[in-house]
């Protein structure tokens, strides 16, 4: 044998698929693809598309909806159970549980549980530890002897394992308890100045002299607010010394102007404001002067 005579066996070679060579190459004049436009190109799924119209999945109303949280159970029939105790592969003196279901060739995955369903006969009395079954056959199960545990071993171990982070994330919580203490400091300082007491304004030491007050307005109390920079809070303030009317704030003395100033911590507001003096106007337009009466 020369080497110009080598070849390999015939059929070892496949010749190549050689297409865009036209009808005379067997394989037809669009090279296999059959058409032209869109669908004779690669990644072109139409298979949903109906021409621009509305496709068959949009038009067709939904109806339901798929449980994510759906448990399914391995399903475990009396008549399979049967079967396998008279074959021998399970005792019926023992506790049936599910490594003995298993062993059996009863159950594969256990999924979410086993569940005992009610199809066909069982004759021999078992104790079954299993994690749910049906109300025919638990009524079953117990006329033919036999006693139903439900929640397998296995079950309760996943109980403990899904359990055990449970703590960590509770001896986290006292370290977020500590940010409100933290937050108090502000609260604790801030109403301090306009809600002192007459007992802390005299514990302080304020200057001049506190205006005389009324136990009770006489008749219905002036509205303060009406005091260019008077709000609500002080005249609750003013109200708390006894101050209810405007003839009292006209009234006051300069001592009595330094007392109130040192006690609603704004030194010279008083006087900046003119309480005195819108005091004396508004009484006079209200023609209530009730200094006589009290």
């Amino acid at each position: 044998m020369k080497l110009n005579e080598l070849a390999p066996n015939p059929g070892a070679r496949k010749a190549k698929k050689r297409v865009g060579r036209g009808i005379g190459s067997g394989m037809g004049k669009t090279s296999t693809r059959g058409q032209k436009g869109q669908r004779s190109r690669s990644g072109v799924a139409t298979r949903t598309f109906e021409g621009g119209q509305m496709p068959v999945y949009r038009r067709l109303p939904k109806r339901g909806f798929t449980n994510p949280f759906k448990k399914e159970f391995a399903p475990l029939n009396l008549d399979r159970l049967q079967a396998a105790i008279d074959a021998g592969r399970i005792d019926p003196k023992k506790t049936v549980d599910l490594p003995a279901l298993r062993a059996a060739g009863l159950i594969g995955k256990r999924k979410d549980g086993i569940r005992l369903l009610a199809r066909g006969e069982l004759k021999t009395a078992v104790t079954l530890e299993i994690d749910s079954a049906s109300k025919a056959a638990s009524e079953a199960l117990e006329k033919a002897g036999g006693t139903l545990v439900l929640g397998s071993t296995e079950a309760a171990d996943a109980v403990v394992v899904e359990a055990a982070p449970k703590p960590a994330k509770e001896t986290a919580k006292p370290k977020a308890a500590k940010k409100p203490a933290a937050e108090a400091k502000p609260v604790e300082a801030s109403p301090a100045p306009e809600s002192a007491d007459v007992a802390d304004g005299e514990e302080k030491e304020l200057d001049g002299e506190r205006p005389a007050g009324l136990d009770a307005p006489k008749g219905d109390a002036d509205d303060l607010k009406k005091i260019g920079g008077v709000g609500p809070k002080l005249e609750g303030t003013l109200n708390e010394l006894g101050i209810y009317h405007f003839w009292q704030i006209a009234e006051f003395t300069p001592d009595n102007v330094a007392w109130v100033d040192g006690y609603l911590s704004f030194k010279g507001r008083i006087d900046r404001d003119d309480w005195i003096g819108q005091a004396k106007a508004l009484a006079a337009e209200a023609g209530a002067d009730t200094k006589d009466d009290a």
